[in-house]
């Protein structure tokens, strides 16, 4: 993988691409992801440890990342099949019994604590143009306001 440098944040690991005119190369360089990638990046970007595909689709995520050939209920299935792939997380499939319809869930990877686990992580993680840094903050995005809630709906009971 020629061209990444490692850098290190926050006793954690990202990967930055280098950058064009040879500035620090611990800043952070990416270029946006194209095509399915960018649907990879908007679906791993989601906020939270689960991830629901319907969620997504209500938000208009897989219209506006549609191409001429695929788009719709083809496009959210290409993505369950090949989101495994990058090896960031499961996508889980159900099927609602009344009318047969399919459910998709990707439930992200828990972020590795050891540092050489880190690394290959924050390296999968670029294949997408998501640091590391970015994806713990949103890993754990959910997690706090479902606290949140939870205490707050622990006092009104009382």
């Amino acid at each position: 993988m020629e061209g990444l440098h490692l850098g290190t944040l926050n006793d954690k690991v990202h990967i930055t691409n280098p950058a064009p005119n040879g500035s620090d190369i611990n800043e952070e360089h990416t270029s946006p992801p194209t095509g399915i990638n960018g649907l990879f990046k908007a679906v791993i970007s989601s906020p939270g440890p689960i991830v629901s595909f319907s969620r997504l689709n209500s938000k208009g995520v897989f219209r506006r990342h549609a191409t001429d050939d695929i788009s719709g209920k083809h496009l959210m299935q290409q993505v369950a099949d090949q989101l495994p792939e990058l090896e960031l997380g499961n996508v889980e499939q159900f099927t609602i019994p009344g009318n047969k319809s399919q459910v998709f869930f990707f439930k992200k990877q828990e972020p590795p604590q050891e540092q050489s686990q880190s690394i290959q992580f924050a390296r999968k993680l670029a294949t997408v143009g998501i640091s590391l840094p970015t994806y713990l903050t949103l890993y754990t995005k959910e997690n706090e306001e479902r606290m949140k809630r939870k205490g707050t709906y622990g006092q009104r009971i009382q």
